[in-house]
């Protein structure tokens, strides 16, 4: 049957026989259609927005560019389904198998997804702004360029999720180029997660909760961290030159780390354990290092004016070149003149780590 561009909205279809029908472009907004057969049925371009679909299979399906606004999705069967460009914000796609679905380019804003399969999807660019995702299955799905500002992840396992995609350009008569598309994770709720192993290396992580998460083993090289790690598991994560300025890692076991050019600026280091790392070129200014462990660290390089080192053990430590300026606060009897320390003026200023 031909109803192209039909007008069923608010209709009851519930458990009827659609199978094959061409609904393109069809005005289903409000429509029951739960339970209804709609094996075949051409849908593209279709407004289902606010339609109940509720535990149907759409598996395969091409419902690119259409209308899902607040659609009710629970429970449905949509493998393989070519949503790009679609709209779904505010969809309800809870415990839905979603697995190797094209998302891309679509808006997700506000939209449930907790307890759904996303394994192998592709969401690269997709707008999930709000979304919660929270008991989600992300392996593999990839998320680059994805906008997932103030979304809900919180314990998911996120060890095999792409945050980043790469891509190849060129203009006309140029050569190509390529670049990659990082997640917007601003103020995104992480908390618990695993990311041990996760490749996060370059990311800016605004606002966003990491507390309880497993970062063990994680490259954050070339991060940038305002992040909330209370409880997190930062055992072997690489920190190289990422920027963890004004975060609270008292306390913390960075023993043996390599946090060469890492910017540690106004952080609060306090009782951390920082005997053996490789902190050579790190920008320790104005950080509390109060009674942190500094045996056997490297600081060659690194600029330590305005930093307090009050009841620090600095037993070994390599001060060679380090920078210091009359604010730099030394433990209770230190002996400078043997330790390589040079002292800058008051208005020196550094431009970055020197490494």
């Amino acid at each position: 049957a031909n109803l192209m561009d039909v007008n069923l909205m608010d209709a009851n279809l519930g458990d009827a026989n659609l199978s094959g029908v061409n609904l393109i472009g069809a005005r289903l907004s409000g429509a029951n259609l739960s339970g209804a057969n709609l094996s075949t049925t051409r849908l593209q371009g279709a407004d289902l927005s606010r339609a109940n679909l509720e535990g149907v299979n759409l598996s395969g399906f091409n419902l690119s560019r259409t209308n899902l606004n607040e659609t009710n999705l629970q429970g449905a069967t949509l493998r393989g389904v070519n949503f790009q460009e679609s709209y779904l914000y505010g969809a309800n796609l809870g415990q839905a198998d979603l697995q190797g679905t094209d998302l891309s380019d679509t808006n997700l804003g506000m939209a449930n997804l907790s307890g759904a399969d996303l394994s192998r999807a592709y969401l690269n660019r997709t707008k999930l702004v709000g979304a919660n995702l929270q008991g989600t299955i992300l392996q593999e799905t990839k998320l680059g360029g994805a906008n997932l500002t103030d979304a809900n992840l919180s314990g998911n396992d996120l060890r095999t999720t792409d945050f980043r995609s790469r891509y190849v350009s060129a203009e006309k008569g140029e050569k190509k180029r390529t670049g990659a598309e990082w997640a917007n994770l601003t103020r995104a709720n992480l908390s618990n997660t695993n990311l041990s192993g996760a490749n996060l290396s370059g990311f800016t992580l605004t606002d966003v909760d990491l507390s309880g998460a497993d970062l063990s083993g994680a490259d954050l090289s070339e991060a940038t961290l305002e992040v909330t790690l209370e409880g997190a598991d930062l055992s072997h994560t690489k920190l190289t030159r990422a920027n963890l300025s004004e975060l609270n890692l008292s306390g913390r076991n960075f023993r043996g780390f390599d946090l060469q050019g890492t910017d540690f600026s106004g952080a609060n280091l306090s009782e951390a354990d920082l005997s053996e790392t490789n902190l050579h070129g790190a920008n320790l200014s104005n950080t509390n290092l109060s009674r942190a462990n500094l045996n056997g660290a490297t600081l060659r390089d690194a600029d330590i004016r305005w930093a307090n080192l009050q009841g620090a053990r600095l037993d070994g430590v390599s001060l060679n070149e380090a920078i210091y300026n009359d604010r730099t606060r030394w433990p209770e009897g230190f002996d400078l003149s043997e330790s390589g320390a040079v002292k800058k003026g008051f208005w020196f200023f550094s431009w970055g780590p020197r490494v």
